[in-house]
């Protein structure tokens, strides 16, 4: 370059280099975003293990305090109740399916909880367990939403609603165990499939 002459890019080779900046830009976000994912699920996975001993303990007291029917009404088909299944091939998908169903099961344990108030002594410590257990569906079903907008920000979350809940008690008590039995089943496939994604997530 000769004294007193400037340095211009040609204007493919600006085009090249401000490719090149937004590329670089776009794998440092995306390479934090993938270690936040990582860091959530982590935490989620701890919780989740947590959690999943947590509703058996839940579910064995539940049946204590209605020691008028057998276990193997916990497992009769009711129509209302929420599927432990996990579906989704891809982690994005695995994600969204464990945060609907967590925000179901958050609502079906309050629902449950809600007539359990009108059976129950308010200091019965069933209701402070079923309170808990609602409390941290949400702070896990928060982590999971973090880690899937990480991997697909765009993606649109939607959370089904309950129908109606039983009203006879009996229903009730049944519907009860039914909910709880499944949400032990659920939590210890989510704590599964979390692990599985994590790994997944952090190559």
């Amino acid at each position: 370059m000769m004294p007193g002459h400037s340095y211009r890019l040609l204007p493919s080779a600006q085009q090249a280099v401000a490719l090149w900046l937004v590329l670089l830009v776009y794998m440092s976000r995306a390479a934090a975003c993938r270690s936040e994912a990582n860091s959530v699920l982590l935490k989620s996975i701890m919780l989740a293990d947590l959690m999943r001993k947590d509703a058996g303990e839940l579910r064995r007291t539940y049946i204590r305090r209605h020691g008028d029917f057998t276990k193997s009404f916990c497992q009769m088909p009711v129509d209302n109740a929420p599927d432990p299944e996990i579906t989704g091939f891809e982690p994005a998908e695995k994600l969204q399916s464990i945060y609907t169903k967590l925000k179901l099961f958050q609502e079906h344990l309050a629902a449950v909880r809600e007539q359990q108030t009108q059976l129950q002594d308010p200091s019965n410590s069933l209701l402070s367990k079923l309170r808990s257990a609602g409390e941290r569906l949400g702070d896990l079903a928060g982590n999971v939403k973090t880690a899937l907008q990480c991997l697909k920000p765009n993606e649109l979350i939607t959370v089904s609603s309950i129908s109606d809940s039983p009203r006879n008690t009996f229903q009730q008590k049944m519907y009860g165990c039914v909910v709880l039995t499944r949400h032990k089943e659920f939590l210890s496939r989510v704590h599964h499939e979390l692990k599985n994604l994590r790994n997944k997530v952090g190559r």
